[in-house]
């Protein structure tokens, strides 16, 4: 079961800066049995649970999460799996199973690392996925939209004329 999860400090790079692993990652494959986890901080919340922001450290430092030469960062996703069914709860893992797969396929697809069903009071299961320190795709598409909408207001233009589409269209 998961417990309390303590919030730890830990140094997050600034929106638009890339880590300098990254470059790395096309080789690095951790798995939940060879690092350890420090929890930083919410990334986001949904319907069936949550996603963490996560150092992993190798436990073959000694687990020391304070080295940044030996430290990178995934996105830790927990869904809640108790309320549903066996029938459900295996078709979760399917999922997981593909997330898996499609990743390694495909470089344009975020990681999946590994997965994990933890059993217990609270059934959950856990993705370690690539962290996109970017953010997603549909906060990207909403943040430009608003800029061309703010930006076409305080020029006097309607939002359609700013992007370039005819009006009323």
């Amino acid at each position: 079961h998961l417990g309390r999860v303590d919030i730890l400090p830990c140094r997050v790079h600034a929106m638009g800066e890339v880590p300098a692993e990254s470059a790395q990652l096309d080789t690095w494959r951790p798995c939940f049995q060879s690092v350890s986890l420090q929890v930083c901080r919410l990334l986001g919340r949904g319907a069936f649970g949550e996603v963490v922001l996560a150092r992993i450290t190798p436990q073959s430092s000694g687990g020391d999460v304070s080295s940044p030469s030996s430290s990178r960062f995934v996105a830790l996703k927990r869904a809640a799996v108790g309320g549903l069914s066996e029938a459900a709860s295996g078709k979760a893992v399917e999922e997981a199973q593909l997330l898996l797969r499609l990743g390694e396929e495909n470089p344009h697809i975020l990681r999946c690392f590994d997965f994990r069903l933890l059993t217990g009071t609270s059934p959950t299961l856990e993705l370690m996925l690539e962290y996109a320190p970017l953010g997603d795709l549909s906060g990207r598409i909403r943040h430009h939209r608003d800029w061309v909408q703010s930006a076409s207001i305080s020029k006097g233009l309607t939002p359609d004329a700013s992007t370039g589409l005819p009006e009323g269209e």
